[in-house]
């Protein structure tokens, strides 16, 4: 069991009432005619400053993992640092892309930008799993075989 619950519980607690304050300031200004798409205003500033402090704090796991792993598992981590911090940041960078269009059409661009960003992150993903001869077998031969991996046929 662990026992930092101390750490986790109001950690959690923060996490609700910033939720519940951006969802409070999407209501307000629901009707607003300066909106012009779901993540102008306050509350797209503060997701916006939230998922970069959250990028921040992986970069920053991300860096004192890494000297922790073994030498031939290190290019898969950089590619899965590279991958995770590009789903991490398809919000922020859809968001600030927003700016460049026509405030008319900035819905649809941050929907598409942030869908395809977090499509192709998640595409090189899967095929980085599923390739044989990808950094990730390599990384699994260290962990002995025990991370999950596509079935690969072995038959020639």
């Amino acid at each position: 069991m662990d026992d930092r619950l101390e750490i986790f519980i109001p950690g959690a607690a923060l996490t609700v009432m910033i939720h519940v304050m951006v969802a409070a300031l999407t209501f307000v200004d629901v009707d607003a005619n300066h909106k012009y798409h779901d993540f102008s205003g306050v509350q797209g500033w503060v997701l916006l400053i939230a998922k970069l402090v959250l990028w921040g704090f992986f970069i920053y796991c991300y860096n004192d993992t890494l000297p922790k792993v073994e030498k031939r598992s290190q290019p898969y981590m950089k590619k899965l640092c590279l991958l995770s911090s590009a789903y991490l940041l398809a919000v922020p960078i859809s968001i600030l892309m927003t700016f460049l269009f026509a405030p008319y059409e900035r819905q649809f661009v941050f929907d598409a930008l942030s869908h395809s960003l977090i499509f192709a992150a998640n595409i090189f993903m899967l095929y980085e799993v599923s390739y044989k001869g990808s950094s990730w077998f390599a990384a699994n031969l260290d962990a002995m075989g025990l991370l999950p991996t596509a079935m690969v046929s072995n038959t020639k």
